[in-house]
């Protein structure tokens, strides 16, 4: 396993052997708008040189509520390059805040209306890292 970036926001570590981008944000609730966006595209900068199969976003202690805006701007410019990318499932491992939780999950909801994605990349949400592993993997 290679860790490809890391910084205060987010941990990405690929297994090259079964394909597998491992996120692990940590981002913050006061984060302006202009560094999470910057963050997101360095995120998918990752994702498009390595091209993960697999991706498992640990949102366990993200932060930031994703508003209506960066919902869109997500579906926009991030989700249809991830499926560019051939990511083609997606784990969500949700934390405890739950505006995070609904914010994240109307952004994955909303994808579902982006043809290209809705046909490559499949979504779940869990409680835990080993039932989210189990289902990338299954």
């Amino acid at each position: 396993m290679e860790t490809v970036l890391k910084n205060d926001f987010i941990e990405m570590v690929f297994d090259r052997k079964i394909g597998l981008m491992n996120t692990i944000w940590k981002t913050r609730l006061e984060m302006p708008r202009n560094a999470y966006r910057a963050l997101m595209l360095d995120y998918l900068a990752q994702l498009a040189k390595h091209r993960p199969k697999l991706l498992l976003i640990d949102a366990q202690d993200a932060q930031y509520l994703v508003d209506p805006h960066d919902q869109d701007w997500i579906n926009n410019n991030i989700y249809p390059q991830t499926a560019e990318a051939g990511v083609r499932r997606i784990a969500f491992v949700m934390g405890r805040d739950y505006f995070v939780q609904v914010s994240l999950e109307q952004v994955a909801s909303d994808s579902m209306e982006i043809p290209q994605v809705s046909s490559s990349i499949a979504q779940n949400f869990f409680d835990d890292l080993a039932s989210a592993l189990a289902w990338l993997r299954g």
